[in-house]
């Protein structure tokens, strides 16, 4: 049988939108289908899917590309100005980034999911062992750090303009919300972890997926972004 192809789109609720007119060129099983899983409409139809198809708005980059870009330019900058890379792993992290959509539901698999996916992508591919040469060079113990505090130690070796501590901490963030997510540990730690989450994130207690990932993501940007411009600009290298 040929197959059948429809455009939709998933509005802030989490649900699908269709054209009824599309539907209905599908075939007749598809339709029944449709019908099985059909909700009550939230009237809710914004999204990116109506933008594009009834007032011709071009889509501009997804908040994932805008950060992923972010990312780029700051460890390119990290390695002009430290002459090394200081993150691997080039093409699983790309791989991962191709494949990534930011969550449209909260739900137990998406949470760990997600909070999985961008730690691997925006904490695991920090290069440890780059990172502790760095250190080393510019007369750093490297020892018992993990690869966030040598990114930190490492940047600190350089004359920036800014807090390097405060920059980082999204990261810190991004990784504690993987531990919440991810790890198995009591009700109480996770609901105390989390709170840290989104304490720093200036979110209410109890926020959910959704509203972190909107935050979290914006301040990963916002600190790649800034970091980014100091690294270009310091005037400090690493001893060598």
């Amino acid at each position: 049988m040929e197959s059948a192809y429809i455009s939709f789109g998933i509005n802030k609720n989490g649900k699908v939108v269709m054209w009824l007119g599309d539907i209905a060129k599908l075939p007749e099983p598809e339709q029944y289908y449709l019908r099985s899983e059909n909700v009550p409409s939230d009237h809710s139809i914004g999204c990116e899917f109506y933008d594009g198809q009834i007032e011709c708005i071009y889509t501009p980059l997804s908040r994932e590309q805008t950060l992923f870009a972010a990312r780029s330019a700051f460890f390119e900058a990290c390695a002009a100005k430290f002459g090394t890379k200081i993150a691997h792993l080039d093409a699983e992290v790309l791989d991962l980034a191709l494949g990534f959509n930011g969550p449209v539901i909260d739900s137990e698999q998406t949470r760990k999911q997600t909070a999985d996916t961008l730690n691997r992508i925006y904490v695991e591919s920090i290069d440890n062992g780059a990172l502790g040469s760095i250190m080393t060079r510019a007369g750093l113990d490297p020892k018992n750090l993990g690869g966030l505090k040598r990114l930190q130690a490492a940047l600190g070796t350089l004359a920036l303009g800014g807090d390097v501590a405060s920059l980082l901490s999204p990261f810190f963030v991004l990784y504690d919300l993987r531990v919440a997510y991810s790890h198995l540990g009591s009700a109480d730690s996770t609901v105390a972890r989390l709170k840290t989450v989104t304490d720093r994130l200036g979110l209410e207690d109890g926020a959910g997926l959704l509203a972190i990932y909107d935050a979290l993501a914006a301040a990963l940007t916002a600190s790649l972004e800034t970091l980014t411009t100091l690294v270009k600009s310091a005037s400090g290298v690493s001893k060598t």
